[in-house]
């Protein structure tokens, strides 16, 4: 065991650029990310690449998000329908709103179309023109009052970059009438000679995002300056002055190694201007792995830090393209704007994500270790529909500790050291059939509750294998890991998983295990990085410590504590079926539900009933089709002694509702 050794980078929000490694350390205190469920606000709609459309569902990218002083989200949508515009306009780009939190309820989290939309059509280039490459965003902020939208054209280059004639556009009416720097109002955006930015590097700037309004925080001379990033480098602009929308007002970070707390780190001139990043063009020749992306940077108020986000797009033997392919979700994380910045997770997709970005604050959790992150996927992609895909995000600070795969207990596999970059003496490989498995000894666990543990591994001979992950006896997930085909010169030769696990505080037993349903050919696991520090408290689930009964079917199978689309509560019937968890003698305070459908697309269950032994019931909405995300339904703490879920109503072609989970949350962490 070993702390964990970080990866220190200068920023990572760069475009068309590769990071590389640099030495151990660094100003950050978060130093481990991972992932929630994915879900899908297309209601897990079939990727174009697998048959699907966009033209009935949820669809667009380069979803920025800002929080209004008022306390609205707004959010920008390219190329799409959209929310609830089945056979709407197709808009080249939009202003849109997010309603309700994803923290309370999943269900009620949704979006709204306003320009094109609820505001009118006053959007300068929202018209999806013949001229497709005219009329795309790169950013959306909020600052007293004032909307503001930077807008760009793609290059007529056939690979479409660079970006080109971007400028910055303020609307003081929430979105209906839209100014830009020549004093036009609601007019075609000015191009060449006449753009704000007409090429690169600046011309494609993203504002940082801080908390309602996007007011000062105390750090970073943030009281005087709002900040932009643009590809590797950064700007500022005098807090009083945004408004103006005058080039002439902006300042340029002459580059790392500078303190951007000093004016003599910034200039007036462009050209001085300097990139804040380590470019790895020696890396360049021995890669085919394209790192960067749209990424945005939020400053984070519990944690005190800065978190960017980036990705890349690896392509196997035989792939290629725009649509195909494998991604990395990269977080990275700083305490100033500047850097310096290191990656906390490259975390390996099982196919091809496009645009992915970090909401905005009005979802993040007080402490900072809960935000929220949305992506889409690719156009023509086979994994995910190109629409509105989120999930949380989950951080922790404090130390983490390297448990060598080499040194786990062993039981049908082996450990070998012929593939290259491992860590340690070896790794472990040989998951052939059920039951073949690595057992880890964790220690020095600081409290009960959830904690962050990353898998490192490779899977060079399959895409979307699967393992089963056991957490002191117990199943606790079953995790799909993403093709990294070293023959396709991947930037890195391992990849990382990373979730967030109940763990007791001290010692602990982590089980990665070949089980029925699993498939692993060729697995290499390298080692395990776990969080001594615990991240958000999410609660513990006491379902699996419940009496299931149902009208129909197995109702034990929804509360054993994971999905895996095997074993489900699958009813006999459809409305009508019910399901219910009893701890009575003992009772429960709980405060969360969470619902996920059965892992099909055939049955679904629209509507349903939570029923409570104190008299109280909430109803429930669709669950996600799927069955690969919950639905979260909140509420204030009860104590109760059983729980019970009825299905209501169920999609047309249901032949057996159920549930492939059900988890029940009691908040108190020291409740036993």
């Amino acid at each position: 065991m070993s702390n964990f050794p970080l990866e220190q980078l200068t920023l990572g929000f760069a475009l068309a650029a590769l990071l590389v490694q640099a030495a151990q350390g660094g100003e950050s205190d978060i130093t481990a990310a991972a992932f929630g469920d994915m879900y899908d606000m297309s209601d897990g709609a079939k990727p174009i690449g697998k048959g699907g459309s966009h033209k009935d569902i949820v669809s667009g990218d380069t979803w920025y998000s800002t929080w209004a002083g008022d306390g609205t989200a707004f959010l920008t949508q390219d190329d799409g329908l959209g929310f609830n515009n089945i056979g709407g306009q197709y808009a080249r780009h939009r202003l849109c709103r997010l309603d309700g939190d994803p923290n309370v309820s999943t269900d009620g989290f949704r979006g709204v179309n306003l320009n094109p939309g609820l505001l009118g059509q006053t959007m300068p280039n929202h018209v999806a023109t013949p001229e497709w490459r005219i009329g795309y965003s790169s950013s959306v902020h909020e600052q007293d009052g004032i909307l503001y939208v930077i807008r760009h054209n793609w290059s007529k280059d056939d690979a479409l970059w660079p970006p080109i004639d971007s400028s910055i556009i303020k609307s003081p009416d929430g979105g209906k009438t839209w100014v830009n720097h020549l004093g036009q109002s609601n007019a075609p955006l000015p191009d060449k000679e006449h753009a704000m930015f007409p090429s690169l590097p600046w011309s494609w700037l993203t504002f940082i995002q801080y908390g309602k309004g996007n007011g000062a925080v105390n750090a970073d001379n943030t009281e005087n300056y709002v900040y932009l990033t643009a590809s590797a480098h950064l700007a500022r602009i005098p807090r009083n002055k945004l408004a103006d929308l005058n080039k002439g007002d902006i300042e340029y970070f002459k580059g790392r190694g500078f303190d951007g707390m000093l004016d003599s780190s910034w200039s007036k001139a462009m050209a001085d201007g300097k990139p804040v990043l380590f470019l790895g063009a020696a890396n360049a020749a021995a890669t085919a792995e394209e790192e960067g992306g749209t990424s945005n940077v939020v400053y984070n108020f519990g944690l005190q830090c800065y978190v960017a986000t980036g990705w890349s797009a690896y392509f196997a033997p035989g792939e290629g393209g725009h649509n195909t392919g494998k991604s990395r979700f990269i977080i990275y994380t700083s305490k100033h704007p500047w850097g310096p910045w290191q990656t906390v997770l490259r975390y390996g997709i099982w196919g091809r994500a496009g645009w992915n970005f970090l909401l905005c604050n009005k979802y993040t959790s007080s402490d900072g270790r809960k935000m929220w992150y949305v992506f889409c996927g690719e156009y023509k992609g086979d994994l995910w529909n190109y629409g509105f895909q989120y999930m949380p995000l989950y951080l922790s600070t404090g130390a983490v500790d390297i448990y060598e795969a080499e040194n786990a207990a062993l039981q049908g596999t082996r450990v070998a050291s012929d593939y290259p970059s491992y860590s340690g003496s070896g790794y472990v490989t040989g998951f052939v059939k059920t039951g073949d498995k690595a057992t880890f000894s964790i220690r020095d666990i600081a409290g009960t509750g959830w904690h962050i543990v990353r898998i490192r591994y490779t899977s060079p001979q399959a895409n979307a294998q699967t393992l089963s992950v056991y957490v002191n006896g117990r199943k606790a997930r079953r995790v799909t890991l993403s093709l990294n085909n070293k023959d396709g010169k991947p930037r890195e030769h391992w990849t990382g998983r990373s979730d967030i696990y109940y763990l007791n505080h001290g010692a602990n037993t982590f089980e990665i295990r070949q089980d029925e349903g699993d498939a692993a050919d060729g697995v290499m696991i390298d080692y395990v990085a776990v969080s001594r520090e615990e991240t958000y408290n999410e609660g513990r689930n006491v379902a699996p410590e419940a009496r299931a009964t149902g009208s129909s079917g197995e109702a034990a199978n929804a509360a054993k504590g994971w999905v895996d689309g095997l074993r489900e509560w699958t009813a006999k019937g459809t409305a009508g079926e019910w399901l219910r968890l009893d701890w009575t003698p003992a009772s429960k305070t709980v405060h969360k539900v969470v619902l996920y459908d059965r892992a099909n697309r055939k049955d679904q269950v629209l509507s349903g009933t939570l029923s409570f032994s104190d008299g109280s019931s909430l109803p429930v909405g669709k669950l996600q089709n799927d069955g690969q995300a919950g639905m979260v339904v909140t509420f204030p703490p009860k104590t109760i002694q059983w729980v019970r879920f009825a299905v209501d109503a169920v999609r047309p072609g249901t032949e057996n509702a159920g549930l492939a989970e059900i988890e029940v949350y009691w908040k108190m962490m020291n409740d036993e």
